[in-house]
C-alpha cells in the first residue's frame, strides 16, 4: 500500500473550461484521489470564453467538491481586482503592462497557494497559461518547505528565447524538484533547456473516456445517415490543422466521393469564414457536442485525422485508439514519440497532397484500418492507462519528497 500523499495541484484555468490541459488536470486529480491521496486543486478561472488574464477578474471565488477532490477557485477582489482587470484588458496590445500584471498576479497567487497548502506534502503546478501562477507555486513551495513539481506541457516549436524556451521558463526548469514531461521528445527538449536529467520524468496524459451515445441516435441527431466519415476533433484553429483537411477534400473525393468529412470542436471567427467558403454537403461542422456524442463520433468514424502542427502529446489520438481507430497526423517530432508510422497510424507531410494520400491509403483497406486501430488500442492499454499514470505520479512525488532542493 502506497503511503497517501497530500498534493496541491495548481492549474490557472480548470475544468469546466474546455481544453486538453483542463480535462487532463481534472482526470489526474480525480484518479489520484481515488487512489487514496489527499488532492486539492487551486485555480483562478474555469472558463475559456475570454482570455485567462481577464477571466480571473470576472469570476468569483468559490470552493466545491468534485468527487473526492476539493476545488478552490480563487479570484482577486477589491483594488487588486480592478487593477488586474485594467491591465488584463490591455494585455495583448500593450507589452509594458504585462510585467506589472504578472507581478500583481504572482503576489496574489502565491499568497493563496501558501495559505491553502499548509497540510500538503507537495505542490504540483500544471501549466496552461499565466506563467506567474507557476512562479507563484514555486515561491509558495519554497516558503512552506515543500517540493515543487511542474508539468510545463511544453510546446517545443516556439522560436528560441520565446514561450517555453524563455528565461522565465528556463528558471523554472532549473529550480523544480521534479519536472513531468509528456513524451520522451519533450524530456530531451527540457534537458536541452537546462532541466536536470535526474529530475525530469516522462509521464503521459491519458484519454478521458465515458460511454458513447448509441451510434444510430448520434447519426440521426446530426443528420449523418449511414455515410462513412473521416473525423477531425479539436479546436478549429490554425495550429490544429482543420484547414489542411479541408484543403485535402477534393483530392480525397476524387477516389472516394462517398466520404464525409466531420469537423467537431470549438470554432473561431477565422474558421467560420473558412467553412463558409465550402458549400459541399459532405462537410459537416459541429461546434457544441456532448461528451457522449463526441465518443460516438470516435466509435463511428473510419479514421481520425487531426493534422496538428503543435502538440504536447495529442490525447485525441489516444481516444481514437480506445475505439480501435487508426489515426492520421503530421510527421512532427513530438508525434513520432507517440504514433508509430505504419503500425498504429500514419504520419505525413504538412500539405494537402500528403494528407489526402494517407487518408486514401487507409480508406482503401478495411483490413489495414483494423490492424492499425487494434495496434493503437494495445499501445493505449500498455502505455497510457490511468492506473499507470497514477503509479508514475506517485513515484515522481516520492522522488521529490526525498530529493527536495534547498531554498
Amino acid at each position: 500500500m502506497t503511503t497517501p500523499i497530500n498534493a496541491t495541484l495548481t492549474v490557472p484555468r480548470f475544468w469546466p473550461a474546455r481544453g486538453g490541459s483542463e480535462m487532463h488536470s481534472r482526470e489526474l486529480a480525480r484518479a489520484l484521489a481515488k487512489a487514496g491521496h489527499g488532492i486539492q486543486v487551486i485555480c483562478h478561472s474555469t472558463t475559456d470564453e475570454v482570455p485567462a488574464e481577464l477571466a480571473l477578474t470576472q469570476q468569483a471565488s468559490a470552493s466545491h467538491q468534485d468527487g473526492q477532490c476539493l476545488i478552490h477557485q480563487d479570484c482577486p477582489t477589491g483594488l487588486r481586482r480592478q487593477a488586474l482587470r485594467f491591465l488584463a484588458s490591455n494585455h495583448d496590445r500593450c507589452r509594458p503592462v504585462r510585467p506589472v500584471f504578472d507581478r500583481l498576479l504572482r503576489g496574489f497567487s502565491a499568497g493563496v497557494i501558501e495559505q491553502r497548502s499548509a497540510d500538503s506534502h507537495v505542490i504540483h503546478s500544471i501549466y496552461n497559461g499565466l506563467t506567474s501562477v507557476a512562479e507563484a507555486s514555486l515561491q509558495a513551495a519554497r516558503r512552506e518547505r515543500l517540493p515543487f513539481i511542474w508539468s510545463p506541457l511544453a510546446n517545443t516549436d516556439h522560436p528560441p528565447g520565446q514561450g517555453w524556451s524563455s528565461n522565465r521558463f528556463r528558471r523554472l526548469y532549473r529550480q523544480a524538484d521534479a519536472l513531468v514531461a509528456l513524451t520522451s521528445h519533450e524530456r530531451e527538449w527540457l534537458v536541452s533547456q537546462g532541466a536536470s536529467p535526474e529530475r525530469t520524468f516522462v509521464c503521459p496524459m491519458g484519454p478521458m473516456l465515458t460511454p458513447p451515445s448509441p451510434i444510430d441516435e448520434f447519426r440521426q441527431r446530426h443528420s449523418l445517415g449511414q455515410d462513412s466519415f473521416v473525423l477531425f476533433l479539436g479546436r478549429h484553429d490554425q495550429a490544429k490543422g482543420y484547414q489542411r483537411l479541408l484543403a485535402a477534400a477534393e483530392a480525397i473525393w476524387r477516389n472516394r466521393p462517398d466520404i464525409r468529412l466531420l469537423f467537431i470542436g470549438p470554432q473561431t471567427d477565422e474558421s467560420r469564414a473558412e467553412f463558409g467558403r465550402y458549400r459541399d454537403p459532405r462537410i459537416t461542422v459541429i461546434e457544441h457536442i456532448s461528451q457522449a456524442d463526441k465518443n460516438a463520433a470516435l466509435a463511428a468514424c473510419e479514421l481520425l485525422c487531426v493534422p496538428s502542427c503543435k502538440e504536447s502529446l495529442g490525447v485525441v489520438y489516444l481516444e481514437a485508439w480506445h475505439y480501435t481507430k487508426p489515426v492520421v497526423a503530421l510527421d512532427i517530432p513530438v508525434l513520432r514519440s507517440v504514433i508509430s508510422h505504419g503500425e498504429d497510424g500514419l504520419l505525413c507531410e504538412p500539405n494537402s497532397t500528403g494528407l489526402a494520400a494517407a487518408i486514401e491509403c487507409l480508406l482503401s483497406s478495411l483490413t489495414y484500418r483494423q490492424r492499425l486501430g487494434e495496434a493503437g488500442h494495445r499501445k493505449l492499454e500498455r502505455d497510457y492507462s490511468w492506473a499507470s499514470i497514477v503509479r508514475k505520479h506517485q513515484q515522481i512525488y516520492a522522488f521529490a519528497l526525498e530529493n527536495r532542493k534547498q531554498a
